[in-house]
């Protein structure tokens, strides 16, 4: 039997650590398990989708439905000296993967930049549709900006890339 709002979902690229918890980057998660470090790195959708959990992001513990989740490399931060497997690398091509999928199903996609330290770009579908910075609208206005942005996105069911 398939899951239709399985289906419907978009796909979401992750890194994270063994057991489960989700770095934004391979910078944060060489920070938390060291160089040397193991992670998980994968795509999933629906029933296999990332949770909030304490407060930070999680993988969902248990069974998923069939087709929510692409693949998942377990692999070390470092790539074990071959950049070519870096973490940094890897999760780089899931994200790309994700959004590839993303875009070939017609789901929108909404992604945070950041041209500068100073300064956030809101977009969807490639298109700007929001530009916050510090000077305007301070440190508390760019982080309201970006997290409104992924929720309304989440909400929808869009892709999202920070």
């Amino acid at each position: 039997m398939t899951n239709q709002t399985s289906n419907n979902s978009p796909w979401v690229a992750y890194l994270a650590s063994v057991d489960g918890w989700v770095y934004q980057s391979a910078e944060d998660a060489a920070e938390d398990v060291g160089a040397d470090g193991e992670v998980r790195i994968g795509v999933v959708r629906g029933s296999a989708a990332l949770i909030e959990d304490d407060g930070g992001l999680r993988l969902p513990d248990g069974v998923y439905w069939a087709g929510d989740q692409v693949f998942e490399l377990e692999l070390y931060i470092d790539g074990e000296g071959n950049e070519a497997e870096s973490a940094a690398v890897r999760f780089a091509q899931a994200r790309a993967m994700a959004a590839g999928l993303n875009a070939a199903a017609g789901a929108p996609s909404v992604s945070v930049e950041r041209p500068d330290d100073e300064h956030i770009e809101i977009h969807v579908n490639g298109t700007v549709v929001a530009s916050v910075n510090h000077d305007e609208h301070g440190w508390s206005g760019m982080d309201a900006a970006e997290k409104t942005a992924v929720a309304v996105a989440r909400a929808f069911g869009a892709g999202v890339r920070s």
